[in-house]
């Protein structure tokens, strides 16, 4: 130990921290057991056996194997497919290429490495070329992975001719079919980070796993639907095509590749390959240098070793390069420290790229390295705001401290406009005066200060309206606030934020021009600097620009600057007409400049938000005494200027001095609504105070009717600036106030107004405040398919959500009253409503308290005699088979009404009933037995359900995989009835042995046939992992599903009948989840009666009763190739106006296979539906297409366009909050946020890649 303790200190490099650590690395301990001086050979030899014993022992204890080594020959001639894993510099690119190389060789008949194996024609591929290839092409689907390796084998290189390139793809092509290929996938990390890794491991999985199958119809090549038997290949390594990926550790990229595939670990140089590197690179410097003395062939190790530091750095390949660079450059010297060398490299790089242009600007390297480094220092310590939501790049903020903080001579010197202005304080007064010269002025170099007012208005207002909820109302939003703030005391954290940004707020500071937050300059500089020192107007600047804009010497920045002025000037006319001649990206890059300006300039715009209704009195004066002076209506003029603030993010404005001081009454009234919007956007301090004022103000001036109209309109206002809320819209105003007081207001507007919005407004209005009425109940059916989130969700609370299995009853019948509830079943019966209308309102039925017998007699008669009246119409009209409360007087009186002889059905409806009210303990054992009594004397041969479930869905799917995974032989004709049977006398129980059954009995058969699982498709999904699916299998599922869905009634099945369709459909989407190329070839197959499958998912879709069968259907659907995109339309919209259906859209939208091109046009329209849900719903999945290349360049720039329109946009302003759509998704975000999102991963934008790409002049 002594001898290792003299050794390390002898080489400086003692550190308690990691001398242990140190031991284990091979090469330095091979380093310090190499001092003979110390170390006997013998010696050496038994520390490295000790510690390689220490080694070994740990990797058992912690139940590892020492791994083996392998040269990369002895690899290649091993395994058929590897991948090659490394960290950065390890590598990895080097031994691709050397393989490639390798390999071209023999099968040139040259000498090689490789001799020994058998001749493969090598195709070397960075995997981002595929990637990369998909963003620019024109074809309407993308190419599978197979078909990029064949088809662009040159990967577009111009070195070869077309001919070339097709003789080239046909040799590929043949190749492939022969099993006579090498493919290397190189840099599968190098994959964008916003890319969807998933198809692509798909793709990669599928060349490893599956043949090669030729289509002699099209001529080309597609995946063979059999698996290959032997994928890792050590007994036929040569056997067949051969594919190698590599990537590196870092990330875990490679995961998802199939998991037989072995993974090889380039290792950190050896000792004896870094000496060997070392003087390779001496004898290199040797024979070329002219100057120096020739150096020891081991000089350059020697100096390496000696320094603990840099030697770990050594040992990987790509750094042991710019090391032994940089002891060439210091003359055969070596930094003591890492930061030294890290230093000394990147100041050598940048002398090498920047020495041109930093000689232009007057700048020393020395001098650029310390503005540099200045310049990282404020990024890494400022969050910086970008500079527009489309440009998301903070170069505004960088250009300003450019200008103000770094203080050298040649930044004042590039900046001319401002230093002439420095010296000119007239020359200040005259722009400032001059509205005309201030606004190019502004526009070309700046010259005031950004607060960005608008985000911190957004911001405070959230933070505020969040920490002025209750503990109860801000449980929906704590869970999405404590991902932002803090998980241990969110609302502490926000409240810190809220006070920052109050305390040090500007949103009222005037907005003025100053000469010292100039930060830009302009080739132009001349020309203006001349004009304004003889105080001529900057139109004598437009027939210079109208010269130089066709001016083909001028760069591109100075073209944007031409552009920017011309537009200043307001020539238009010529702009629009130039601007079609100009390269696409310059167009691009001018609409990014334009949108960074307007940006910038918001902060002044919502600034100006607290003096806007003094203006507008000014303003209102002028027009009053001369009406001459605007042919613009004062009320129109207002609404311009108050959308443009609220669209720039400024305060609220107080419009109530504006109100009282308008003649006409429209104005007044418009005046009042802005007022009120005022009053409950958070500008005040107590929301529900001010909702009071406000309702007293309604009731006392007598003129609701006259302000409600644009009280409604400005909603959309009120949401902007309140995207919190708990449960406060600005209609709530009228039922914060006594009902004596409001209700009469509110019962007129229903009764006499015929405005449909209002009437439908009224009948909810009055429904939440006291109860559901009869003559309000198809006005609120109307919304429940409103496209009005708001409106929708409000309505769907008066019935109730279908999901929710409330507690506790929350109606009375004897208060609702029996004409009311008659209403609501005869809409159920006789009108045709889709499931998921339906569904809320049979939910009304699940917490209605029957607290009054005799209410539910008389409702009874009243059902019994519309029931008779309907006998010929197939719909049944159920009653008593949704009740999940009962007390004792109404369990007595349900039991009467079954014990009479009317029909049987009625029981059957009771036996529903009494088996939920099981599973809610709403009934005792002794209740059970009372009704089992008179089940066993009723004649259940009519009852529609003959059948009961004794296992629940999952259950039923686990069967049903066992008998037809455990079958070979299909063809037997009656198999499915058989299998039907079998599962009947197996997992069933027959009704009529219902009543010998017990309480606890009959609740799990509750369970079982009235409740679905959770984690449904996940769970199916699990039951496939371990199972191998063929298309045998496929064929026989998809068989036995369309015989089940032919039978399938539109309404009236059985629940037997709709579990089976509902099991058959999600074990059929689980394995099409699975393995979705066996389901299309089995649905592209020509004896398939694709039509038929189409009309009976779409009908499964809309009609079945099951929220997960509806889904699945989807799921189908998306994964079928279709010739109709309209059919993939009609799914969408039907599946985004259920929420509970929402989540199988995350699963069927990346199945879609139809070209999303054809149908990019109806999902932009959806895009303008009223629903700020569905709106979002459609952009996650524009963004799926974009991102998996799905839609081509026209179709992306459609959509780029769209968002690029609608971001800032007032409606898009609206807030996407799931806790009022679904109750299990509580999630708050502003469709704003989620255009800007969307467009950011369409333009496949991450981080600050977008701008990366350079413009040259």
């Amino acid at each position: 130990m002594k001898k290792l303790n003299r050794a390390i200190i002898e080489r400086n490099a003692f550190s308690p921290e990691t001398i242990y650590r140190d031991f284990m690395i091979d090469q330095w301990l091979n380093v310090l057991l190499s001092n003979r001086t110390i170390f006997t050979e013998d010696e050496a030899t038994a520390i490295k056996n000790k510690i390689n014993q220490l080694k070994q022992n740990i990797l058992e204890k912690s139940h590892f194997k020492e791994a083996k080594q392998y040269q990369i020959q002895q690899a290649y001639n091993e395994f058929k497919h590897f991948v090659i894993l490394g960290h950065p510099g390890s590598g990895k690119t080097t031994i691709s290429k050397w393989l490639a190389m390798n390999m071209a060789k023999q099968c040139l008949g040259e000498a090689n490495l490789l001799s020994d194996c058998t001749e493969k024609f090598p195709i070397f591929i960075p995997i981002w070329k595929y990637v990369d290839q998909m963003k620019h092409t024109q074809n309407e689907q993308k190419k599978s992975l197979l078909q990029f390796i064949y088809e662009n084998p040159t990967l577009n290189s111009t070195f070869f001719t077309p001919d070339e390139q097709n003789d080239l793809s046909s040799l590929v092509l043949s190749s492939l079919m022969q099993g006579n290929v090498l493919i290397i996938f190189e840099g599968l990390d190098e994959v964008p980070a916003h890319i969807d890794r998933s198809d692509l491991m798909k793709e990669i999985n599928a060349l490893l796993e599956r043949g090669i199958d030729y289509d002699m119809n099209t001529g080309k090549l597609s995946y063979s639907i059999y698996e290959q038997k032997e994928i890792h290949g050590t007994k036929f390594p040569n056997l067949g095509n051969r594919f190698i990926i590599t990537s590196r550790i870092e990330g875990n990229y490679f995961e998802d590749i199939n998991f037989s595939i072995p993974r090889l670990t380039i290792e950190n140089m050896s000792n004896d390959a870094l000496k060997l590197f070392c003087r390779s690179y001496m004898k290199c410097i040797n024979d070329t240098s002219m100057k120096r003395e020739k150096r020891g062939s081991d000089q350059l190790y020697e100096d390496i070793a000696q320094n603990k530091d840099i030697f770990q750095l050594a040992i990987n390949p790509q750094l042991a390069s710019v090391i032994a660079a940089i002891y060439n450059q210091l003359e055969d010297k070596l930094p003591k420290k890492r930061i030294d060398l890290y230093e000394i490299a990147i100041e050598k790089m940048i002398e090498r790229l920047v020495h041109l242009s930093i000689d232009d600007l007057g700048l020393t390297v020395t001098m650029f390295w310390s503005i540099l480094q200045e310049i990282a220092d404020f990024l890494h310590s400022k969050n910086l705001h970008h500079d527009s939501p489309i440009w998301n790049w903070p170069i505004d903020a960088l250009l300003r401290f450019y200008s103000k903080e770094i203080v050298v001579d040649a930044v004042a010197t590039q900046l001319k406009f401002k230093t002439t202005l420095n010296h000119d304080p007239r020359m200040i007064v005259y722009i400032a005066q001059n509205s005309d010269w201030l606004r190019l002025i502004l526009a070309l170099y700046g010259g005031y200060e950004n607060y960005h007012s608008q985000e911190s208005i957004s911001e405070y207002m959230e933070l505020s309206q969040f920490l002025a909820l209750s503990d109860i109302e801000r449980a929906p939003f704590i869970f999405y606030y404590q991902e932002l703030w803090d998980r241990d005391d969110t609302a502490y954290s926000m409240a810190v934020r809220a006070e920052k940004i109050s305390s040090s707020k500007h949103w009222n500071d005037q907005p003025l021009f100053d000469q010292d937050k100039i930060y830009k300059e302009s080739f132009l500089t001349n020309q203006i600097l001349e004009l304004l020192r003889k105080k001529k107007p900057p139109t004598d600047l437009l027939e210079g620009l109208r010269k130089k804009i066709s001016d083909e010497k001028l760069s591109v920045s100075d073209e944007m600057d031409v552009f920017l002025a011309l537009i200043v000037l307001e020539d238009f006319d010529l702009i629009n007409t130039a601007i079609k001649t100009k390269a696409e990206i310059f167009r691009k890059s001018f609409t990014n400049r334009i949108e960074q300006l307007i940006y910038v300039l918001k902060d002044h715009i919502a600034r100006c938000s607290s003096s806007i209704a003094d203006y507008f009195m000014s303003i209102y004066n002028n027009l009053t005494t001369n009406e001459l002076l605007s042919t613009l209506n004062f009320s129109d003029y207002c609404k311009i200027y108050l959308a443009l603030v609220a669209n720039s993010g400024g305060l609220p404005v107080d419009t109530k001095s504006l109100a009282e001081a308008m003649d006409n009454d429209e104005n007044r009234w418009n005046f009042y609504a802005e007022y009120y919007a005022f009053k409950l956007t958070g500008a005040t301090d107590d929301f529900r105070y001010s909702i009071a004022v406000i309702a007293d103000e309604f009731h006392t001036s007598g003129k609701v009717d006259q302000i409600l109209e644009p009280f409604l309109r400005i909603n959309d206002v009120v949401q902007m600036y309140q995207p919190i809320r708990a449960y406060t819209w600005v209609t709530d105003t009228f039922t914060f106030k006594p009902s004596n007081e409001v209700l009469p207001t509110v019962q007129r507007w229903f009764t006499s107004n015929h405005t449909h919005q209002i009437k439908k407004l009224a009948a909810l209005l009055l429904a939440e405040a006291k109860h559901v009425f009869e003559s309000a109940i198809d006005h609120l059916i109307d919304l429940l398919s409103n496209d009005n989130d708001q409106m929708r969700y409000r309505a769907q609370r008066i019935f109730q959500h279908p999901e929710r299995n409330p507690s506790e009853p929350s109606k009375r019948a004897s208060v609702i009253g029996e004409k009311t509830l008659m209403k609501i079943l005869e809409n159920i019966s006789i009108r045709e409503y889709l499931p998921r209308i339906r569904a809320y309102l049979n939910s009304f039925f699940y917490d209605v308290c029957w607290d009054d017998p005799q209410v539910f007699q008389n409702l009874y008669e009243s059902i019994t005699k519309l029931r008779e009246s309907s006998l010929h119409d197939e719909t049944k009209l159920f009653f008593l088979n949704r009740i999940k409360f009962t007390n004792n007087h109404t369990w007595n009186a349900l039991l009467r009404a079954a014990e009479s002889p009317l029909h049987p059905s009625y029981v059957e409806e009771l036996l529903f009933s009494t088996m939920t009210l099981t599973h809610h303990d709403q009934i005792t054992d002794d209740n059970w037995l009372d009704f089992a009594r008179i089940l066993s004397i009723t004649d259940t041969s009519q009852f529609k359900e003959q059948f009961y479930f004794t296992r629940t869905d999952v259950d039923i799917i686990r069967f049903i995989i066992d008998q037809i995974f455990a079958v070979t032989d299909f063809t037997d004709e009656t198999y499915f009835a058989i299998l039907e049977s079998k599962l009947i006398s197996e997992i069933t129980v027959k009704v009529e042995e219902l009543s010998q059954k017990n309480y606890v009995e009959i609740k799990h058969l509750a369970h079982c046939n009235f409740f679905a699982a959770i984690n449904y498709n996940q769970t199916i999904l699990n039951m496939l992992n371990n199972i191998s699916l063929t298309i045998v299998v496929m064929d026989i599922l998809i068989r036995w599903l369309i015989q089940k869905m032919t039978s399938f009634k539109d309404i009236g099945n059985s629940m037997f009948s709709c579990m089976i369709v509902d099991c058959l459909l999600s074990l059929v989407s689980a394995c099409v989840q699975k393995e979705d190329y066996l389901y299309r070839k089995t649905t592209n197959s020509s004896t398939f009666n694709k039509v038929q499958m189409i009309k009976l998912l779409e009908r499964m879709l809309n009609y079945h009763p099951y929220f997960p069968a509806r889904g699945n259907a989807f799921i189908l659907l998306a994964a079928m190739d279709h010739s109709n995109h309209q059919v993939m339309i009609n799914a969408m919209n039907a599946l985004l106006d259920e929420n509970v259906v929402k989540e199988y859209s995350v699963i069927g939208v990346p199945l879609i296979h139809l070209s999303p091109n054809e149908f990019i046009d109806d999902l932009l329209k959806s895009l303008k539906n009223e629903s700020a849900i569905k709106t979002y719903e459609i952009l996650k999945i524009l963004t799926e297409f974009a991102l998996n290349e799905k839609i081509d360049a026209h179709s992306k720039s459609k959509i780029i366009n769209y968002l690029a329109k609608e971001i800032g946009q007032l409606k898009s302003k609206k807030p996407v909050n799931y806790y009022y759509t679904d109750i299990r998704i509580p999630f708050t975000t502003t469709l704003e946020n989620e255009l800007y999102k969307a467009w950011i991963k369409i333009q496949g934008l991450s981080g600050k890649t977008q701008y990366s790409l350079s413009v040259k002049d």
